[in-house]
């Protein structure tokens, strides 16, 4: 009987141990902040509740997502701001993309805070003040590529190739896109998610 139930926890511990593996990220994707994942309402649900419906938010304005619907949330400080967006036929509370930025108007009646964060920080330890240095030490340089245009510099991390990525496979999207802007190499904006098609 002692054999059995150790089989059996030895069994359930490789089949917990394989489900872990099932989700390994690529080095350079970010998929949540402040533990609300990409794609998952249930974690959107757990940490902002029921969000307002999509019919209801306002059309957004970010180079090519200036039409898609959005919800905003301050931090605690009023200092950061976190853009969630979804996508046509995304389910309530499922999120394609997540922006995080500085906030220039703390008296906005229309960006809900999150009174209990102090800062927006994705699950990878990335946030607003690092150093590109930084950001390159955490995402890697696999698959990233840079731009400068007068005074910022841009690093941009794309995953495209749907057919060979078991992560895009995963969360039934084409494409993965990583975004983060600098000025004076200090982040000052990040932007990742899948890319709308």
């Amino acid at each position: 009987m002692k054999r059995i139930s150790l089989i059996l926890i030895l069994l359930i511990f490789i089949s917990l141990f394989c489900e872990e593996l099932d989700i390994i990220l690529p080095s350079c994707v970010n998929i949540s902040v402040i533990n609300i994942f990409l794609n998952d309402e249930n974690s959107s649900k757990q940490i902002l509740g029921n969000i307002i419906p999509i019919s209801e938010l306002a059309q957004f304005d970010y180079d090519d997502y200036a039409t898609m619907p959005h919800v905003n949330f301050y931090n605690k400080q009023k200092t950061q701001i976190l853009t969630l967006i979804f996508y046509p036929g995304d389910p309530k509370n499922n999120f394609s993309k997540m922006i995080i930025r500085k906030s220039i108007n703390s008296s906005d009646d229309q960006i809900h805070s999150l009174n209990s964060i102090n800062f927006f920080i994705t699950g990878k330890s990335i946030e607003l003040g690092i150093t590109k240095e930084d950001l390159v030490e955490i995402l890697g340089s696999k698959n990233k590529t840079e731009s400068k245009n007068e005074n910022m510099e841009i690093v941009k991390y794309l995953i495209s190739d749907f057919k060979n990525s078991d992560f895009l496979q995963k969360y039934n999207n084409p494409e993965y896109i990583g975004e983060y802007k600098f000025v004076n190499n200090i982040l000052i904006e990040f932007a990742f998610g899948f890319i709308y098609h």
